[in-house]
């Protein structure tokens, strides 16, 4: 499991695998977030700190406050939404099952570009990959039997 998908996330997206479990996710960031995203929870907190400054004081520090929450929210989301597809490729590259089910085994796409193209475009660097890995495996298995 990941730091981002629920298993509720994976159980909706087993249910409509084309949406995937990122969507799922996605869905439920932004409803706790819209939640508790209200001028009623902020602005008595900027009214409270700057009760005794002007007005113009006042509301240049709110817009400056609400800007860097704006933009904290992005970097939040930005980073949430790159875990999410890191995660997805993940589990797709390690053989996760709702993964296959909803990219190189699905019937909601063309499956068979899908593999044609991942064949086509890595096939060979997979391959030479896995070959290097199998040959440094072998290396250090003979490097552990030659001290027996």
């Amino acid at each position: 499991m990941s730091d981002y998908f629920t298993e509720d996330d994976i159980a909706q997206a087993l249910q409509m695998p084309t949406l995937g479990p990122e969507y799922f996710a996605a869905r439920r960031f932004m409803d706790a977030f819209a939640r508790g995203w209200t001028d009623e929870h902020l602005k008595p907190l900027a009214d409270e700190i700057t009760n005794e400054i002007s007005g113009k004081i006042r509301d240049r520090i709110w817009d400056d406050f609400r800007d860097y929450l704006i933009q904290d929210t992005e970097y939040n989301a930005q980073g949430a939404i790159r875990s999410m597809v890191h995660d997805t490729v993940q589990a797709l590259l390690s053989g996760k099952e709702w993964a296959l089910a909803r990219f190189p085994l699905t019937q909601g796409y063309d499956p068979m570009e899908i593999r044609s193209a991942v064949a086509a475009h890595i096939g060979d660097a997979v391959a030479k990959a896995r070959i290097d890995d199998l040959e440094k495996e072998v290396a250090r298995l003979n490097e552990r039997l030659s001290y027996r």
